[in-house]
């Protein structure tokens, strides 16, 4: 027990596997039957977390969006190692509860979500007006379609075609502000991205608001302005909301 344990032990330990797509496919029969009978509510909500790299706030986040009833959880790469022990410990269970899918990448997710088309997606935050490229200066990819953006709008202008790449659709991007109050969760697929935003999620949302979906960024009724909440009181508020 020492050898397999960190500092401390409660006294047990298990095996388990670790989630694959049978074990997830397993997990979401047993949830709908139980929907089905009364047992849970589930909420047609997939919750992405992005750039989360605390264990105790993964952990939490695991935990809330199983008792909330979220439909499944996407894990994108760079966020702290779901299999983490403090992470484990903190999720009570919610690895073996719900359908979890890590080290996701935000090129492949549009199609992974396509198979269901969400109505609306939610920014668990961002600046007072929204969010557009403008906040992620920093990020390498936002730098090199700044020093691609002058040589697509000579294309555009000296072109007799209509064009319209996916750098100019995120450069011109914007996803307006919702007051929480405000928001009307549909009922039908709904996708929620919490943590530390990045540009890849901005570019994820962008594209589907290209496509149709409703895209919003929710605005917390916070008393002081600038205020940051953490993951875990955001996705709490928000999901228990819906």
């Amino acid at each position: 027990m020492r050898e397999i344990s960190d500092e401390r032990t409660d006294g047990l330990f298990a095996l388990a596997s670790q989630q694959d797509s049978k074990s997830r496919q397993k997990i979401r029969s047993q949830r709908t039957d139980d929907s089905n009978r009364g047992k849970i509510n589930l909420l047609p909500i997939t919750l992405i977390c992005d750039g989360i790299k605390d264990a105790k706030i993964m952990g939490d986040v695991l935990k809330v969006a199983l008792s909330s009833g979220c439909q499944q959880v996407y894990v994108m790469e760079g966020c702290v190692n779901i299999w983490n022990s403090s992470v484990l410990k903190r999720a009570a269970a919610a690895h073996f509860k719900i359908p979890i899918l890590p080290n996701q990448q935000w090129e492949n997710m549009e199609k992974l979500v396509s198979h269901e088309f969400p109505q609306s997606v939610f920014l668990s935050h961002g600046g007072e007006n929204g969010s557009t490229i403008n906040d992620f200066t920093n990020d390498p990819e936002v730098t090199r379609i700044g020093k691609n953006s002058g040589v697509i709008e000579t294309i555009k202008r000296e072109s007799s075609v209509e064009f319209n790449s996916d750098e100019d659709i995120l450069v011109k991007g914007h996803i307006p502000p919702i007051n929480l109050d405000e928001v009307v969760w549909p009922k039908k697929t709904n996708i929620l991205i919490v943590g530390d935003i990045t540009f890849g999620a901005f570019s994820f949302a962008v594209k589907l608001q290209n496509r149709g979906a409703n895209c919003r960024v929710i605005k917390l009724p916070l008393s002081v302005n600038g205020d940051m909440l953490t993951p875990t009181i955001e996705v709490s508020v928000l999901l228990f909301d819906a």
